[in-house]
């Protein structure tokens, strides 16, 4: 029995192994027939669309003359907004004008005060590595003009973005001065009743309208000058350690360095070129109905010999892509090259000097496909309207018979309400306020509730009368009051 029942287990076993081998295999069979007639298909369908986009960019190579009013719409579009974003990237004064590499600085005022050099002494303990701008402002002779003497160490750990030497060498020694251009026209290397040695001329790179003097930050230099009227102390310290200390010391004058200010302005910008480029799609679709028409024969040749409406579609598609991506390189070039052609004039605006190459490439990346979708959405309807012409007519050239289009009189009539109001409230003001009365304003209303009337009866021109034939009496009525 034993014997018996271990062989029939034992073939139960096979044929369960055998059978579930069987329908293993057969699953794996049809999961990778299944899945290489998905990837076969997907090769031909992407193999295709690779010729069209090939047949779309010859198209467009040869007849690229015939789509310049796109063209030269989308580059002009781009090219204003590189130099537009660029101009408001720049436009914020730089955090390192005042802040140099240092994150925080705190302020003393005052030479009277008998605590600055201790809590500067503090100060620079609690903090650490510190970086110290002390400032006097002495009287020039012969004038009632004042000069900024700054003692200052160009090789400090945070202020050196604050510095810039233009000629000559930074002062090494009590005496010597480096002076900026318009301190060199007025103070003659004499302020204070002291003599000074100009050793070379200086500005702040981030704020071109300070004017000062340069001093070695000396004992010596403090001897000879005596307390400063005002003292910086800049540091990088962790937030949490400056708040700790300005909890301690509340009665000095403290600021934090601002973060992306620049972004603001730049997102302006970038926002009416969005809306500008809106508007320019709208007229560029103009110009790609007219291309469509224009390949009319040329789309029907190939929707007969086997072109989906899907691939008559992504010719024109591609069309408009490849307009764009021409319009967009041209403006991007354009828009570098006057933004360097103009920097030197906006640098005087702006107040600080600007790097040719510091420019928000991120933005203009974005500005630049931006421009492609434009494009490419500006010729989605005409494609549209191309891929559903039939064959017929596409290859007789003849344009498709137009629709009869729906005109709503209570849609007109919300519009013409809303106008007729703001034209009341402009002239609310004004010395003929009531020259608009609402009698004289039937004519806008006529036109509509007479096709709202006669909507199915009447052709579009009866009311056009209507509306014609009341403005002469509108007209020639006195104004109402």
């Amino acid at each position: 029995m034993s014997g018996n029942g271990g062989a029939r287990r034992a073939t139960v076993r096979k044929r369960m192994s055998g059978n579930g081998g069987a329908r293993r295999a057969t699953v794996r069979k049809r999961i990778s027939g299944n899945g290489g007639a998905r990837r076969a298909a997907l090769r031909e369908r992407t193999s295709g669309d690779r010729a069209v986009v090939r047949w779309a960019w010859r198209l467009f190579r040869r007849d690229w003359r015939q789509q310049i009013m796109a063209l030269a719409l989308l580059t002009v579009a781009v090219t204003t907004a590189v130099v537009g974003v660029s101009a408001g990237y720049h436009a914020t004064p730089p955090a390192g004008a005042r802040f140099g590499d240092a994150g925080q600085r705190i302020e003393w005022y005052g030479d009277g005060n008998p605590q600055q050099d201790t809590q500067i002494a503090q100060a620079r303990e609690w903090f650490g590595t510190a970086d110290m701008v002390r400032r006097w402002y002495l009287p020039v002779p012969a004038s009632a003009k004042t000069v900024e003497v700054r003692a200052q160490d160009p090789g400090g750990p945070y202020g050196g973005p604050m510095l810039r030497l233009l000629t000559g060498r930074f002062p090494a020694a009590p005496g010597e001065v480096a002076v900026t251009d318009e301190v060199v026209a007025n103070l003659r290397a004499s302020a204070g009743g002291r003599n000074w040695t100009v050793v070379g001329t200086v500005e702040n790179p981030g704020a071109l309208q300070e004017e000062f003097a340069l001093v070695t930050p000396t004992e010596a230099t403090t001897a000879r000058l005596g307390r400063p009227q005002a003292v910086t102390l800049l540091t990088a310290a962790d937030p949490k350690r400056f708040a700790e200390y300005r909890a301690r010391h509340p009665q000095l004058v403290y600021a934090s360095r601002p973060s992306y200010a620049w972004v603001e302005a730049a997102a302006g910008v970038f926002s009416a070129f969005a809306v500008s480029l809106l508007l320019v799609a709208l007229i560029a679709s103009a110009g790609f109905a007219v291309v469509a028409h224009r390949r009319l024969r040329q789309l029907g040749l190939f929707a007969a010999i086997g072109a989906t409406p899907r691939h008559l579609r992504l010719v024109l598609l591609a069309n408009g892509a490849a307009v764009g991506a021409a319009a967009s390189v041209l403006g991007v070039a354009t828009g570098v090259l006057v933004w360097f052609a103009v920097t030197p004039r906006f640098e005087t605006a702006a107040g600080h000097r600007i790097a040719r190459l510091d420019l928000p490439w991120w933005q203009i990346a974005a500005a630049l496909l931006l421009a492609v979708l434009a494009a490419t959405v500006a010729a989605w309807r005409p494609a549209r309207a191309a891929a559903r012409v039939p064959i017929t007519l596409a290859l007789s050239a003849r344009p498709p018979r137009p629709r009869r289009v729906h005109r709503s009189a209570a849609a007109a009539a919300l519009l013409v309400a809303p106008g007729v109001a703001a034209l009341r409230v402009a002239q609310r003001n004004t010395a003929n306020a009531d020259a608009l009365g609402l009698g004289d304003c039937r004519w806008a209303w006529a036109g509509p509730r007479a096709r709202g009337r006669n909507r199915r009866r009447l052709s579009p021109r009866p009311s056009c009368c209507v509306a014609t034939a009341s403005i002469p009496a509108a007209s020639a009525r006195p104004p109402t009051s």
